[in-house]
């Protein structure tokens, strides 16, 4: 087995004192001592107890140019300072949402899931100048032998396979303070400079070619370089000398097969899907529901007689390694989203409380509280209505009991905050504490069962008037709004796919070519619609001109034009997938003006993410 023992304060391996040091039994059992963010030293003590020695967790730092230095330099110096042979990154992926802490950690991450959007930074291709060039079974060589610091600073390692048939791997970082810390520990100075180091060969392949593969994790974007393969080296009597580059890294390699590989597009980031609803039957046993962030206690999936349900099943407060929520909670939908409700089905098992909740703020460690708003009924009907730890409201319901199904609901409307029990009222505050976050699920820590999560947006008249004029609205996915691009060229409504935009008249403020639907025509050239494959214009082929909002407003209910394509904000728009809702830049809709079905979410605040 593993064994952690960690000193928080200095970080370092506490095993002097203890049983692996003074018992030979508990050495033989113990396979590895691992340590927490070991700053690439272990103490000497440490080391001679033959034992393999891990950094079992490392890295958690933030995925840029600097995190990318932190994870190259430590993937070398854990073994070149510490004797490591094998570096954990916590995290491998990161599909959390952004705003909790450590949002961006991880060699990969993939904050839009919904979206198919993920990044991969340099930190992928810095696992590959060891990955893809050691394999099971091979090792590092010793220490001066393969093994060490270069001499104006930077460090090199030698990998061999188990077979010793001279094949190796000798990876090389270059790596300046400033541009590889890690998050923890500090990182004391030190210097690198350019330099030119000769190696000589022996007892391995010293003929060549030897294969070389190269990184630059530079902070000037335009100096990256990502895994790419160099010329190859041929030593003369068994030596060779490279020039090396600052914050580089640099594998020379007796081995083949080696590539970068591809991928198609990655998706682009589109926001949280609203209204969301699930009723958790997709999912096998035991799985976690999808895009829900558990911050405390245990969410899956658990088989009842009534169908599939998400449980909350840890019956006990844990032990706890830092300050957290005191009660099992998670997290869905978006940071910054405003004014919607959340409900859902629950079944307390025997006793405890279910909590639904809304603009949540924040989660994981120094969240010694539920920051939010929170409705909590209990096991024998007692109800509070929270801001924060504050109460707003509180009293009894006559009809909760144990092991009964019922529905609770909150709705976040402004500084108005109501909550229903079984699609009945129950109490209304005011409060302006919180003013956005996350939809939220919680419960004591007792079993505790949901199920038929809803979140929907909260929708206000926008009053864009009637008739077939075309204009940009605050989104709402009841309304004419959402549209339809056809194989012929139109884009229609689906809501009438009989209607298409078109051209009719002039704008009466600038004088431009006028936006309408109209009676779907795919000969007419005025409803012949190009989407650019590169930018972000709507073009119209019998116009040549861009779709446009006139006179670069921002207002709901600003009227939509054809104007000279040049390239303006006013002029970039994005299809969103799925709805079908077409975007200005900030956000509005596409929107056909229709009387008193003009209905938006105007307090619902999309993310700025949009581009095509």
């Amino acid at each position: 087995r593993d064994l952690h023992r960690v000193d928080r304060r200095q970080r370092q391996m506490c095993i002097r004192d203890s049983d692996v040091a003074r018992d030979p039994e508990v050495r033989k059992a113990v396979s590895v001592i691992g340590v927490h963010y070991p700053g690439t030293t272990s103490p000497t003590f440490a080391q001679s107890l033959g034992v393999p020695l891990w950094a079992s967790e490392d890295y958690s730092t933030y995925s840029n140019n600097v995190g990318d230095g932190c994870w190259a330099r430590i993937l070398n110096q854990n073994y070149v300072n510490g004797y490591m042979t094998s570096t954990i990154s916590w995290n491998l992926i990161a599909s959390y949402y952004p705003e909790l802490p450590y949002g961006g950690t991880a060699l990969m991450w993939a904050w839009y899931p919904w979206s198919g959007s993920y990044s991969l930074p340099g930190t992928v291709w810095g696992s590959a100048h060891t990955t893809q060039f050691a394999f099971p079974g091979w090792k590092y060589l010793n220490h001066n032998y393969g093994v060490g610091h270069l001499p104006q600073g930077g460090s090199y390692v030698t990998l061999v396979p188990p077979s010793r048939n001279g094949d190796f791997s000798l990876v090389i970082e270059t790596m300046t303070h400033d541009n590889s810390y890690c998050i923890r520990p500090g990182l004391p100075p030190y210097t690198v400079e350019r330099q030119n180091v000769t190696f000589k060969i022996s007892n391995l392949k010293s003929t060549g070619p030897l294969h070389v593969w190269k990184s630059h994790f530079s902070a000037d974007e335009s100096q990256v370089i990502y895994f790419e393969q160099q010329k190859d080296i041929f030593p003369v009597n068994g030596q060779f000398t490279i020039e090396l580059d600052l914050d580089s890294l640099v594998t020379i390699t007796t081995t083949q097969g080696q590539k970068k590989g591809s991928h198609g597009p990655i998706p682009a980031p589109q926001p949280f899907p609203l209204p969301y609803q699930d009723n958790f039957e997709s999912y096998a046993l035991e799985q976690e529901a999808k895009y829900f962030s558990d911050q405390t206690g245990s969410w899956t999936i658990y088989q009842t007689s009534r169908g599939r349900v998400m449980r909350q099943s840890v019956p006990l407060q844990p032990i706890e390694w830092c300050s957290q929520s005191p009660s099992p909670i998670t997290f869905i939908g978006s940071h910054s989203f405003r004014d919607y409700s959340v409900s859902f089905d629950t079944f307390i098992e025997t006793k405890g409380s279910s909590t639904v909740g809304g603009r949540a703020t924040s989660g994981g460690c120094g969240n010694n509280y539920q920051s939010g708003y929170f409705f909590t009924v209990s096991d024998n009907g007692s109800w509070t209505l929270f801001a924060g730890t504050k109460v707003l409201k509180s009293g009894t319901h006559p009809n909760i009991r144990p092991a009964m199904v019922f529905n609770i609901k909150i709705v976040l409307n402004g500084t108005d905050i109501s909550a229903y029990i079984n699609q009945q009222l129950v109490t209304e505050a005011t409060d302006s504490q919180y003013g956005s976050g996350w939809a939220a699920v919680g419960s004591s820590y007792d079993y505790v069962q949901f199920d038929n999560f809803v979140m929907t947006p909260i929708v206000k008249p926008d009053n864009c008037g009637s008739g077939i004029n075309v204009d940009v609205a605050n989104c709402n996915l009841n309304r004419e709004q959402t549209w339809t691009v056809n194989a012929d060229g139109t884009i229609s409504l689906k809501t009438r796919p009989s209607l298409c935009l078109s051209v009719s008249g002039k704008d009466p403020n600038s004088g431009g070519p006028n936006v309408v639907v109209q009676t779907c025509d795919a000969r007419s050239a005025a409803q012949q619609w190009v989407l650019s494959n590169t930018g972000s214009t709507i073009y119209n082929k019998g116009y040549k001109q861009c779709l446009d909002i006139t006179n670069q407003s921002t207002a709901s209910c600003a009227n939509v034009e054809l104007w000279d394509c040049d390239g303006g904000s006013n002029q970039s728009w994005y299809v969103q997938t799925g709805s079908g809702d077409i975007l200005a830049a900030d956000g509005k809709c596409l929107d056909v003006g229709s009387g008193p079905n003009s209905v938006s979410y105007t307090h619902l605040t999309l993310p700025t993410i949009y581009s095509v």
